[in-house]
């Protein structure tokens, strides 16, 4: 209403946006004032809305919404439509009261999910999801995302009464038109979805989703997730990068502006045949490309090797270290393909991979790229393969710097778990290893397994080899075999295609022997983690502020900043924790919570059967008093 008393401010239809009804009404000549105050701004309304531009237009037919609750009754109500009759109460009210024209449904009375839209797999499958995120992961426009959507909607709607109201204002939404920018159907039809919608419960909904509406169910929620990403302009920046979503955006909005103008009732024949034809020319609106374009390029080479058996790459390993050398001195961007020509490879090469790879990302089809490696020189192949692989390690190996109060705490962990007091001179402390070749951060990262904390004081790093020569560390993890894990009846195979199996079994097996020296010798890379925050193929580490241990970051694990999940106990540091008669950290009980409101531990041989048994909270100093003078039962004082 602000925004059309903005832009009426000064004209001659002012007064529609600015008075109250009952003003307009007082207004009127004649007996029926509600009646005709009605008639008289539904057809100013209509006539400014024929003259109104589009984004006007929507608010002037929102505004027309508003007495639709009052023509309705008194379109029902037969004779009963004169002012003593409308301002009349019987005991429930004065009609007028009830359906007073003040308020319409539109968009912003939509249950507020938006926020879930953070939580949806917009690019990589997630695991189990709470209904309504599970559903507006399934509007995103990937592919096989309509199998079995009527069941899931119909029992997550049966199940959950949250997703049957939050399904009914969404359809209701689309049906009606309320979203910005799209087309509404015209008044009367309007009023017949108001009735429908006023009388849907959940069981009229079950059933009217039985009848096999599928298709509309679908487009109705990509509708909805098309307004939610409007709402975080962040969200739909990076989503108009990644997916074709403008395209998107237009192609629902189309399709369901069809729907509104062809559909008069609730049957919507048709609608399903044309919504199909819809989604399925939409196959190829987005392929999910899970990696990076590097990824690919080194699956393939991969690829290639166990095709043609090759025991040994020829990968130059200097040049893999000069390359990354480079890329660490020019800002981050693409694939150098450019880089090529240092190895003697013509342009028109590089420029070819610098489509191929456009193209990918354009339709995340992986055949061209297949092509083009397989056309390739050897000698441009290896160099191509160094430069990938340069080029993941310095996408994958990032350091950050953590803030001031983060690295002071880590400081007093570190020297904690040193036993390293304030003063005296530290050593050098929170350093961790890393091989670039198995991708392995080699500390014992503290972590909680099956409810129990694991490394949390461990020391050191898992398997690594010291050169006592010349004290250098190394990688000593090893690949496992290339073993099947389903048997293969050989037996009613051709000879040629056994051979050929072992053959390239034994080149991988080869080459998975080759990978192992090569972690063997090389040395590991150190890493400062006191003050830094170490990004790790996929992983963050650092080390923890509340233990000193190595850790993998988590932003479910928080505790006055960051921690690593299994050193805080009831608020307190597991270090800390300890009997409180004895001092003893090992063999504690459950926490035991005392009249002041703390919680204290008593160690096995000082937890007595008369703390345990006791009916009523007990006061720390009563506990250590019967421990002291060895009470066998609980005594009044």
């Amino acid at each position: 209403m602000k925004h059309l008393q903005r832009h009426y401010a000064g004209s001659h239809h002012e007064y529609l946006f600015v008075d109250t009804f009952a003003e307009i009404s007082e207004q009127m000549v004649g007996t029926n004032k509600i009646q005709d105050a009605v008639d008289h701004v539904m057809q100013k309304l209509t006539t400014l809305e024929q003259q109104a531009v589009p984004s006007v237009a929507h608010m002037l037919s929102l505004y027309m919404d508003m007495f639709i609750p009052l023509i309705l009754y008194m379109e029902t109500s037969g004779t009963e439509t004169s002012d003593e009759a409308l301002c009349t109460d019987n005991g429930d009210g004065a009609p007028i009261e009830t359906y007073m024209p003040n308020k319409c449904f539109h968009s912003g009375l939509l249950p507020n999910h938006v926020s879930k839209l953070m939580m949806c797999s917009f690019w990589s499958d997630e695991g189990k999801q709470e209904p309504i995120v599970h559903l507006l992961s399934k509007s995103t426009p990937q592919r096989c995302q309509i199998r079995s959507l009527s069941h899931i909607v119909y029992n997550y709607s049966r199940l959950h009464d949250e997703v049957f109201h939050f399904l009914v204002n969404c359809l209701k939404c689309s049906l009606m038109g309320v979203y910005r920018g799209v087309a509404r159907p015209d008044f009367a039809t309007r009023k017949r979805l108001h009735t429908v919608f006023d009388h849907m419960d959940k069981h009229t909904f079950l059933l009217w989703m039985k009848e096999g509406h599928q298709q509309l169910l679908f487009f109705i929620m990509k509708e909805y997730l098309v307004f939610a990403a409007q709402c975080l302009p962040s969200l739909r920046t990076e989503l108009m990068d990644r997916y074709n979503w403008s395209q998107f955006e237009t192609t629902v909005t189309d399709a369901m502006n069809k729907v509104r103008t062809t559909t008069t009732d609730m049957q919507f024949a048709g609608i399903e045949n044309l919504l199909l034809s819809v989604n399925k020319s939409q196959t190829n609106l987005y392929r999910p490309i899970k990696h990076p374009f590097v990824y690919f390029v080194l699956q393939e080479f991969e690829r290639e090797d166990d095709i043609n058996c090759v025991m040994d790459t020829n990968i130059d390993h200097t040049h893999i270290r000069l390359v990354y050398d480079m890329l660490q001195r020019v800002p981050r961007g693409p694939l150098p393909f450019e880089w090529l020509e240092y190895f003697g490879t013509p342009q028109a090469v590089w420029e070819q991979a610098q489509r191929v790879q456009a193209q990918m990302e354009d339709d995340g089809i992986k055949l061209p790229l297949r092509t083009f490696i397989t056309s390739l020189t050897p000698t441009t192949k290896s160099a191509l393969r160094c430069i990938a692989i340069a080029y993941e390690m310095h996408n994958n190996i990032r350091m950050f710097t953590l803030p001031v109060h983060t690295t002071v705490e880590q400081v007093r962990a570190l020297r904690q778990l040193h036993n390293v007091p304030d003063g005296d001179e530290a050593p050098d402390m929170g350093r961790g290893l890393v091989c670039i070749q198995c991708k392995k951060f080699k500390g014992f990262v503290a972590h909680m397994k099956a409810g129990k904390a694991v490394n949390l004081f461990a020391y050191g790093h898992s398997k690594v080899l010291i050169d006592y020569a010349t004290g250098g560390m190394h990688c000593g993890r090893k690949c496992d075999k290339v073993d099947k894990k389903r048997e293969i009846n050989a037996e009613f195979e051709p000879q040629s295609v056994t051979t050929a199996r072992e053959v390239k079994r034994i080149a991988k097996e080869y080459r998975k022997d080759v990978r192992n020296k090569l972690c063997a010798s090389t040395e590991l890379m150190q890493v400062p983690l006191l003050g830094n925050i170490l990004q790790f193929y996929g992983n963050i580490f650092t080390v923890c502020p509340q233990c000193g241990s190595f850790m993998k970051y988590d932003p479910k694990q928080m505790y006055n900043g960051m921690y690593c999940g299994c050193c805080i106990k009831d608020g307190k540091r597991i270090g800390e924790i300890q009997c409180t008669r004895c001092g003893d950290r090992q063999h504690l009980g459950d926490p035991i919570m005392v009249t002041s409101g703390e919680s204290i531990y008593l160690c096995k041989q000082h937890y007595k059967p008369w703390i345990r048994e006791a009916t009523a909270v007990l006061d720390k100093a009563t506990i250590l008093r019967g421990l002291e003078e060895k009470w066998k039962r609980l005594q009044s004082i």
